[in-house]
């Protein structure tokens, strides 16, 4: 592999003078680009690595150099003619949002920290002779080379490793909170699987990572390559698109030299979880003729350009659907997807587990490293619970948070191994609770000072042992007015440890309650109960929640009230 000649950073910083652009400049401030430029950087990362000129660029820096782009190009089709420089102007300020995109894309990099990572600090220094050794500088070199001969004409690359400003609170908190944003807003995102190639993808650490979750369903455009720099599956560029492009009038002029056609498809619905209907293969066409020939890019409803076969494998490899996967939209409704997703991942460090899940939910909460794991992610359960009536919140398998037995201790408790569910049969379906109050109960519920106030439906359940030698119990369901409704759970004498359904809550009844199963209030208060995990009696009832996907994990009694 070729090295770069002279070293990674050219210390001088972009020139803002020019004698051939001193009559554009007014122009530029004028059509009101400038606000735009600066609104636009301030959505980019901090500092951005330019390819060519080997210089890490700044947020401030980069605006100079995008103004100068758009007044080149002004000047240069123009030439001395002040009218036709007040034409082109006025036609930039209408195409401006494209234009300062093209002069900022930007790559991103996915990958699996090293030990010898490319730092911050080295991209400010001159002397690479010694960094050439190592294996951070050979990946970022890579990298800078596969952004440039990328087909989307990317002028600055960012990596987490040597772009952030590490011994800056200041910047390393606002990128974990732009994390999702800055990897959304790339041009393009290269994955570099450093422990893989194509028959052995799944066994590579990217996928057990906590961060690369983001990084992955994030990005518009995806580019996997494996251990050697190869692209994985190369091959026809494939794009979907939620809806046609319009072209303006007279955007032909702009650029009348078109490369090939583009196909619009609307496929919102097509790409659906069994097959590959919307995938459709694009002409060699750049991203900026296109801008240019048909203006503004609708939302893409994929998240990468790549082959159905790598969209395959990752379905494979994640179990993340592919509607997940082509268009995830983050919000804290999708609480319960994200933490099954990331709940067999890992972090470095404690708390990122919570810290990583920031941009996917698209909620903030302060960031205190030293807090710990449990408390990160209480606080990221009860953020969550602000802003959703999803009482799925509540459904886990696992360890209790110690400041509400309502809410989980860490994301693991939300995994649920398909080798492991109860009956298909849900407790919580309408064929089982189908009386009128719980089909009207109230969703909302409140966390106060003392616990979690919220309206449930409770039901009289029997307990009936078929067999002591069976793998199966069968409950009971008296339901009023609607007789009696058999629900069989699988009971498997004494799962493994991480099988074990321990969300149990301290609870008390608060009103409502009566002979009729009418919806009542409980108040599950807060710190862990002394009381066995499983269950809590309060006036010689027992009150139990027993989740579709879940394993007994001891003989219950013969009669319980189950939610």
């Amino acid at each position: 592999m070729s090295q770069p000649n002279g070293p990674l950073v050219d210390s001088s910083g972009p020139s803002t003078s020019s004698p051939v652009l001193g009559t554009t400049i007014s122009l530029i401030n004028a059509a009101q680009i400038l606000p735009a430029i600066q609104k636009h950087v301030n959505t980019c990362p901090m500092y951005l690595y330019h390819i060519k000129d080997k210089e890490l660029v700044s947020r401030a820096q980069l605006v100079d150099r995008i103004t100068l782009y758009l007044e080149e190009r002004i000047r240069l089709r123009a030439g001395e003619d002040p009218q036709t420089i007040d034409t082109l102007a006025q036609k930039q300020s209408k195409f401006q949002d494209f234009r300062i995109r093209t002069a900022s894309a930007y790559a991103i990099l996915s990958h699996r920290w090293g030990d010898d990572e490319l730092k911050f600090g080295d991209l400010q220094q001159r002397d690479t002779i010694e960094m050439e050794k190592t294996q951070g500088f050979v990946k970022f070199v890579e990298f800078c080379k596969a952004a440039a001969q990328s087909d989307y004409s990317c002028l600055y690359v960012w990596a987490d490793t040597a772009c952030i400003d590490k011994k800056s609170s200041t910047d390393l908190d606002e990128a974990i909170r732009s994390m999702y944003n800055w990897y959304r807003n790339a041009k393009l995102c290269i994955v570099y699987l450093s422990a893989s190639n194509p028959e052995e993808l799944e066994g590579d650490p990217w996928f057990k990572r906590g961060w690369t979750l983001q990084e992955m369903l994030a990005p518009k455009r995806l580019k996997f390559y494996c251990n050697d720099w190869s692209k994985l599956y190369p091959g026809r560029r494939y794009d979907v698109v939620r809806a046609s492009h319009v072209a303006p009038d007279d955007a032909s002029s702009e650029d009348p030299q078109s490369k090939g056609s583009y196909f619009d498809v609307d496929t919102a619905s097509d790409c659906g979880d069994t097959g590959d209907e919307g995938i459709y293969p694009v002409s060699e066409v750049s991203d900026d003729d296109k801008d240019t020939h048909y203006g503004p890019q609708k939302k893409m409803s994929v998240s990468e350009k790549l082959t159905p076969e790598v969209l395959r494998r990752l379905v494979e490899i994640t179990k993340i659907r592919y509607r997940f996967l082509l268009n995830y939209d983050p919000s804290p409704a999708n609480a319960r997807n994200v933490f099954q997703w990331v709940s067999e991942r890992t972090t470095s460090r404690a708390e990122d587990m919570s810290y990583c899940l920031l941009g996917l939910l698209d909620i903030q909460i302060p960031i205190a490293y030293g807090e710990g794991e449990e408390r990160a992610f209480y606080r990221i359960q009860v953020e969550c619970s602000h802003h959703v009536e999803d009482r799925s919140l509540f459904l886990w398998n696992g360890s209790r948070s110690r400041w509400n037995t309502m809410f989980a201790d860490s994301p693991s408790a939300f995994y649920h191994p398909k080798a492991h569910q109860g009956d298909p049969r849900s407790l919580s379906s309408n064929c089982l609770f189908s009386s009128h109050s719980a089909r009207n109960l109230d969703p909302s519920f409140t966390l106060t000072n003392c616990g979690l106030r919220i309206m449930v439906a409770l039901h009289d359940v029997k307990f009936v042992e078929v067999s002591t030698n069976s793998e199966r119990h069968t409950y009971v369901l008296t339901v009023f007015k609607k007789g009696d409704t058999k629900v069989n759970l699988r009971w498997r004498g004494d799962p493994p440890a991480s099988d074990r359904v321990t969300a149990r809550w301290k609870v008390a009844v608060v009103g409502g309650f009566g002979d009729n199963n009418a919806p009542f209030a409980i108040l599950l208060r807060e710190r862990a109960t002394k009381f066995p995990p499983r269950y809590y009696r309060l006036s010689s009832a027992v009150f139990d929640e027993i989740p579709s996907l879940s394993s007994l994990t001891q003989k219950p009694p013969k009669t319980v009230w189950i939610q």
